[in-house]
């Protein structure tokens, strides 16, 4: 997806032969301000604005460019096709086909060790609870653990049993009760059953620690239901940049440069 930000220069300086190439110049600087000004829209409206993304954010941001000059005095922002569920919104649907990739079955991890930028509220309170039931145990929550000789520990380390029986502990108890035993959805299987700690050299070689569920899709009738995303509504943050900016030229900049030359 692409925004693309340009004016007419030749209906315009067509009407300033004597100053053309100055006019023209302008009217390309302007146009650049301009683009920098809608980037900064879509990044603030996106980080802040009163539809700010919260988990998604850092995927949008990556996604989107910074603005290109492609010709003179046209200028394109362009969003990179996995961040356009965000801008676009997404029709409730099966993640089944998706998550499957044509197998039979996959395990799907879940983490509980992200940052609270990158986690959805309800899951945030999960990790809440489960940061405080660790630090109860002298278990690091994000800590490495190393073996006597100095080397890190590989592998499973911990296994939670006690992650079905957490609860909430949260100032407004908004989830209630033993959260670790909830299911969701139409799922048959408690949120935290099987909650883990890992320990594993990445592909650069530094040592990542997880702390994960895994859960089974297939492909089979048993599944149907269980694995639904109800939608997400559209942003649009690209669409109200670009309306914003056009009403910006035809008001203010455009009206601001003919004003000028006029009086030449």
């Amino acid at each position: 997806m692409s925004l693309k930000l340009s004016a007419n220069v030749d209906a315009i300086t067509s009407q300033f032969q004597e100053f053309a190439k100055d006019i023209e110049d302008e009217m390309n600087k302007s146009m650049k301000n301009l683009a920098t000004l809608a980037h900064a829209q879509i990044k603030l409206e996106a980080s802040r604005g009163e539809d700010k993304l919260k988990t998604t954010l850092s995927m949008y941001l990556e996604a989107l460019s910074e603005p290109q000059e492609t010709a003179p005095g046209l200028y394109v922002i362009t969003l990179d096709e996995k961040a356009l569920f965000i801008e676009e919104g997404m029709t409730a649907h099966d993640m089944k086909p998706d998550l499957l990739q044509g197998k039979k079955y996959r395990v799907i991890p879940f983490k509980y060790n992200t940052k609270p930028t990158d986690t959805a509220p309800d899951t945030q309170i999960l990790i809440s609870a489960i940061q405080n039931k660790l630090k109860s145990e002298k278990i690091p929550y994000s800590k490495i653990e190393y073996n006597a000789d100095g080397s890190p520990k590989l592998g499973k380390l911990h296994d939670l049993k006690w992650g079905v029986n957490l609860r909430d502990q949260s100032k407004d108890g908004r989830m209630s009760g033993n959260i670790g035993a909830k299911v969701p959805g139409k799922g048959n299987t408690p949120r935290l059953q099987g909650l883990s700690i890992y320990q594993k050299l990445d592909q650069t070689g530094n040592v990542r620690r997880d702390i994960l569920t895994f859960r089974t899709v297939s492909a089979g009738p048993a599944g149907d239901g269980k694995w639904m995303h109800p939608g997400l509504a559209a942003k649009k943050y690209m669409d109200k940049a670009m309306e914003e900016a056009t009403r910006m030229w035809e008001e203010k900049i455009l009206p601001g440069i003919l004003e000028k030359w006029n009086g030449k």
